[in-house]
């Protein structure tokens, strides 16, 4: 997937979703980028990662904006897709946020 270019790029519309996750799930957006690593709370991020990614955001980008390493998106991602095709409850999940 290609990026859009630099001149396109809304940092707004990127905090929205996070916002936007955090008023569908009940969590804060502090603890969407905070240090827990309770299982919903991971499926909430790798939600907004999916989306964010979705808008062509690099995992670079990603990982500042919710105050993780780049290769913790990687895996983020990787676990998005997964759960993209398993779970039905997690695809709405990105439907609602995006």
């Amino acid at each position: 997937m290609n990026a859009a270019p630099a001149k396109y790029h809304n940092p707004a519309r990127y905090a929205d979703v996070i916002e936007r996750a955090a008023k569908v799930t009940y969590y804060t957006v502090e603890a969407i980028t905070g240090p827990g690593r309770w299982s919903m709370l991971c499926e909430v991020r790798f939600a907004v990662m999916h989306v964010l990614a979705g808008l062509g955001l690099s995992p670079d980008a990603i990982g500042q904006l919710l105050k993780r390493d780049r290769t913790t998106v990687i895996h983020g991602l990787a676990r998005a897709a997964d759960l993209s095709v398993n779970d039905g409850d997690f695809r709405l999940l990105i439907k609602a946020i995006s």
